[in-house]
């Protein structure tokens, strides 16, 4: 299967935490309710820089949202 090689991209999403504008945007947007589960659940899988995502890696991160939205 040599033809059957697949094209991979690192694709950074809207909602990230990279720089201040960002994760100031990010954390309005939770604030508001506004797409907030899928932003979690990328937080929650995030690795180190420049590593992928990893399923349930970083479950304390929630604890970071909820009491954010609380507050």
């Amino acid at each position: 299967m040599e033809g059957d090689k697949t094209a991979r991209e690192w694709v950074i999403p809207f909602n990230n935490f990279d720089n201040i504008v960002f994760s100031m945007i990010t954390f309005f947007e939770v604030a508001t309710f506004e797409a907030w589960p899928s932003t979690l659940l990328r937080v929650i899988d995030s690795q180190g820089e420049d590593m992928g995502p990893k399923k349930d890696n970083r479950l304390y991160a929630s604890i970071l949202f909820i009491v954010f939205i609380f507050i």
